[in-house]
């Protein structure tokens, strides 16, 4: 059981935590064992793919790691 320090590259994005307008804009969120956190991210560009990973190498060479891709976005060849 171990903390996740998850990270969205091209993103800062904000922790829904019930903090309004005050929720922290990150770049880097630590989930902790067993949490569940909700993340919201501003999707600027027309298309592109993002990775979305924990930082601590190991847990993402492992699999710990997703591609977030924005609707409609052409093959990536």
């Amino acid at each position: 059981m171990m903390r996740h320090p998850m990270h969205l590259h091209g993103h800062f994005f904000r922790t829904l935590n019930g903090q309004g307008e005050y929720a922290p804009l990150k770049t880097v969120l630590d989930i902790m064992p067993m949490e569940t956190d909700t993340i919201e991210f501003h999707a600027s560009e027309k298309y592109g793919d993002w990775y979305f990973h924990c930082h601590i190498l190991y847990h993402m060479m492992s699999g710990m790691g997703r591609i977030f891709s924005y609707e409609n976005t052409p093959a990536n060849p």
